[in-house]
């Protein structure tokens, strides 16, 4: 693999060379009290806390002591914080929120964000409060991102029992935001394909700035289906599919990581090739193409995204 995408809230470890940074947006939707979303289960707790604590690292870079008192201000923190995530080497900014909250993004107006954000300061929003007022800040982050060429990676796949909320994580919760002409100059990757709404997904791509990468399920799915899964994507967004592993984010698997990754790699390569020999078979393309898509999604679909030589 020439070059991994790192998610994580630091630049720790980062060459810029084959391991690159994708810091993680969501501590950003967590700036008010968040007692009454942490009650919702021990992972909620934990993750949000994280989060929280994360958070108070980019306002101490940002030389502030403590949360801004309104949101006029708290957006003005954010959108710095995503400028200087960018001059420090950033290629996107990623969002997983589907393992936290719902997936569906209303759009909530800024004079009732403005409100329950003042209120949020002394005393802890409902859950329903608390959403909106993430959800005008996740629309304000997209948008901002998409202005200075970051992409927003989107962690579209169901998140990780026994908290799980499957409709909550349904990747058919973002078509808000994907199909809102608003979003169309932000790129937008759904890591790990919509799993396991993988037709929904493929049909997703067909938006001019949505994109779908594979990673994981080379681990969720054996190779003959890994393969069909392909298929369907090459079909509706044939330059759009983006190769990975998230091997790296299970390293207790036996062998370890890298051990791990090797064998997720193998099998994607193996499916990529059951998929493409069957399009050629079926009439669908030809084997230059087939080699042209192969190797978009190894590596050129990628390269075309961020822009790298």
């Amino acid at each position: 693999t020439e070059i991994a995408l790192v998610n994580q809230y630091s630049r720790q470890g980062i060459d810029d060379k084959r391991l690159r940074w994708v810091p993680q947006a969501t501590p950003l939707l967590y700036p008010l009290l968040a007692d009454r979303l942490m009650e919702r289960s021990p992972s909620h707790k934990a993750d949000i806390g994280e989060a929280q604590t994360n958070l108070y690292v980019s306002l101490k870079e940002a030389n502030l002591t403590e949360v801004p008192t309104d949101l006029t201000a708290y957006v003005r923190f954010v959108d710095d914080t995503l400028r200087r995530w960018q001059k420090q080497g950033a290629v996107g900014i990623k969002f997983w929120d589907a393992y936290l909250r719902t997936l569906r993004i209303a759009d909530v107006p800024e004079a009732q964000a403005m409100a329950l954000y003042a209120k949020g300061h002394t005393t802890p929003l409902s859950r329903d409060e608390y959403l909106a007022v993430q959800d005008y800040l996740w629309r304000h982050i997209v948008l901002e991102a998409g202005k200075i060429n970051l992409p927003v990676h989107i962690h579209s796949s169901l998140g990780v029992p026994p908290f799980l909320r499957t409709l909550e994580s349904d990747v058919r919760n973002l078509e808000d935001v994907l199909a809102d002409p608003e979003f169309f100059q932000t790129p937008v990757v759904l890591i790990h394909g919509g799993a396991p709404w993988y037709e929904i997904a493929a049909y997703l791509g067909l938006k001019p700035n949505v994109w779908i990468d594979i990673s994981a399920i080379g681990f969720l799915r054996p190779v003959p289906e890994f393969a069909e899964i392909l298929r369907t994507y090459l079909i509706f967004a044939p330059e759009k599919v983006l190769y990975g592993t998230d091997a790296a984010a299970y390293p207790t698997v036996p062998g370890g990581a890298d051990v791990h990754h090797l064998i997720v790699s193998r099998a994607a390569r193996d499916a990529l090739y059951v998929a493409l020999s069957g399009l050629i078979r079926d009439g669908v393309i030809s084997e230059r193409q087939a080699i042209e898509l192969g190797r978009g999604v190894l590596r050129d679909n990628a390269r075309r995204l961020h822009g790298w030589k």
